[in-house]
């Protein structure tokens, strides 16, 4: 995931069913893991909710992140 940003009426426990369909996304294309940048005020909410989800979460730095 290159990016997550979250909408002004988004909640917090938006995140659970975000990583659902992203880990559900990542099984239907036989990946083995998925990838979350630290980029968004949303990616490190969706990236522990995957963690929970998946178990198999890794992280990058986006371009535009510097470092995590």
């Amino acid at each position: 995931m290159q990016s997550a940003w979250w909408e002004p009426q988004a909640r917090a426990e938006d995140a659970e069913p975000i990583a659902r369909e992203l880990a559900l996304a990542a099984l239907w294309q036989g990946l083995e893991n998925v990838s979350v940048s630290g980029w968004g005020d949303a990616a490190n909410s969706v990236a522990g909710a995957l963690h929970i989800s998946r178990g198999d979460v890794q992280r990058h730095v986006h371009v535009r992140e510097g470092s995590i």
